[in-house]
C-alpha cells in the first residue's frame, strides 16, 4: 500500500501516470485531490506547493501519509481505511525526505532538516494530532537517501550521503 500512496500523490502532482489512482479508496483521492488542487499554480505545467516526495505507514488508528510543502513544513494527514479524511496536521520546518513508522499505536518521523543539516526524529502517542520533537543526528556532506523501519527493538535509520552510507 506505501508505494501505491505514493505513487498517488506523484500522480496528482502531475509526475507520474494517473493510472495508479484506480488502485486507491475513491475518498481518499477526492480528499488528497481536494487539498492539493488549490496549491497549484495557474500556469500550464506548474507544479503543486507540495514537493515530490513523502511517506505512508497504516496503523490500528488509520492511513496516515506525511509529505513536506514546498515552504517546508511538513504536513501529516490521517485517512479511515475508506479512504475519508480524519484529520491532519503540521509540525517540523525545513523539512524534507520524510520517513513514517507505526508501532503500538505510536507513530515516528525520520526527516531530513534542510537548514541543519541534520536528520530529525519525531514521535506521536495519538495518531498524529500532536507531534513531539525527540532528536537529530548530525549528519556530514549532502544527504542523498534517508530509511527508516520499527520493530520492537527501536526504529532503524538507514540513510547515505556524500561522506558514506550509515
Amino acid at each position: 500500500m506505501k508505494s501505491r500512496i505514493s505513487v498517488a500523490l506523484c500522480c496528482l502532482s502531475g509526475f507520474c501516470c494517473y493510472n495508479a489512482l484506480s488502485q486507491l479508496p475513491p475518498q481518499m483521492v477526492h480528499e488528497l485531490f481536494a487539498y492539493m488542487q488549490p496549491m497549484h499554480n495557474t500556469g500550464v505545467g506548474a507544479l503543486p506547493q507540495f514537493a515530490a516526495y513523502g511517506d505512508l505507514v497504516s496503523d490500528g488508528t488509520g492511513h496516515h501519509y506525511v509529505i513536506p510543502t514546498s515552504g517546508g513544513e511538513l504536513r501529516h494527514f490521517r485517512f479511515y481505511n475508506t479512504g475519508v479524511l480524519i484529520d491532519s496536521s503540521t509540525f517540523a520546518d525545513d523539512a524534507a525526505r520524510p520517513c513514517i513508522t507505526a508501532r503500538e499505536g505510536r507513530l515516528h518521523v525520520v526527516l531530513e532538516n534542510t537548514a541543519s543539516d541534520e536528520i530529525e526524529l519525531w514521535r506521536s502517542e495519538n495518531g498524529g494530532t500532536y507531534w513531539e520533537f525527540i532528536d537529530f543526528i548530525s549528519i556530514t556532506g549532502e544527504l542523498n537517501g534517508l530509511d527508516s523501519y520499527e520493530d520492537g527493538r527501536g526504529i532503524h535509520l538507514t540513510y547515505s550521503s556524500d561522506a558514506g552510507i550509515y
